[in-house]
């Protein structure tokens, strides 16, 4: 029993390392990947200040643009991820394909939320709310990787990330604690509400958001982009992750270790 636990620890370090070095060098090789994506989040920035005097039809809009800005993402990470090195055409060419299946994902996970939403307001305790996002973002976590590989849209792209992170979830998860743990570390309790508003199709925002809990003014801004820089990483590191993940178990993993 030890034997095949440490078999299959040195699996999963060997699975980590391998992507790890692999999402640096295919990062290294599309410097633009992360200037586009400063760009786009610059865009989604800009467009949710000037929207949100705007109320319900500011904050619908804000979100068609954000899945715009998705498909866009989720393009280039598709193409980066093959080793590819993109060129700039590839940056300005719209997915069509990308974005439906993004958008009908997030129809669905919005038309439950604003359910839910509905018995929070109406029972007052929005701890139920803050409940769905979190269980949503933990229980969905891979579906950006499946609208990105697969390409699934809607219910099958929701059930297909559902399988994978029950199957997946101590070796899918533990690399997303770790890093986002700047979030929890400098929130304490209050991290768990900040986490459940993450958008689930890109969960990698706290990334993001993170710098803004530990400086002010122009230096967060800074660290921000600094942190677009490391969710684009991390995102190359998950779709390697994904893709070895779902090429075997865990104990083929283990089994392949012996031999290693």
């Amino acid at each position: 029993m030890k034997s095949s636990t440490a078999q299959l620890i040195k699996a999963t370090l060997s699975m980590y390392f391998v992507c790890l070095r692999t999402s640096l060098v295919y990062l290294a090789k599309n410097p633009l990947f992360v200037v586009f994506s400063v760009v786009a989040f610059l865009l989604y920035k800009a467009a949710s200040t000037f929207f949100a005097p705007f109320g319900f039809g500011g904050g619908f809009l804000v979100g068609f643009i954000e899945i715009a800005l998705l498909a866009y993402f989720y393009s280039w990470l598709a193409d980066i991820r093959t080793g590819e090195k993109l060129v700039l055409d590839s940056f300005l060419r719209f997915d069509y394909g990308m974005f439906f299946n993004a958008i009908s994902v997030a129809f669905i996970i919005f038309l439950v939320r604003f359910f839910v939403m509905s018995v929070a307001q109406g029972s007052g305790n929005q701890i139920i709310l803050m409940c769905f996002d979190l269980g949503v973002l933990l229980i969905f976590n891979a579906v950006p990787e499946v609208v990105v590989i697969h390409r699934f849209e809607g219910i099958n792209a929701l059930s297909h990330a559902l399988t994978f992170t029950r199957d997946n979830w101590i070796e899918w998860y533990l690399p997303y604690v770790l890093i986002i743990a700047p979030v929890i570390l400098a929130l304490h309790a209050d991290s768990l509400a900040v986490i459940a508003m993450t958008n689930p199709l890109l969960p990698v925002y706290p990334i993001v958001l993170s710098p803004l809990y530990f400086l002010k003014g122009h230096f967060a801004l800074l660290a921000q982009l600094f942190g677009v820089v490391l969710a684009c990483w991390f995102m190359i590191f998950r779709s390697l992750l994904f893709e070895k993940l779902e090429s075997g178990t865990r104990r083929q993993r283990a089994f392949q270790a012996k031999f290693e």
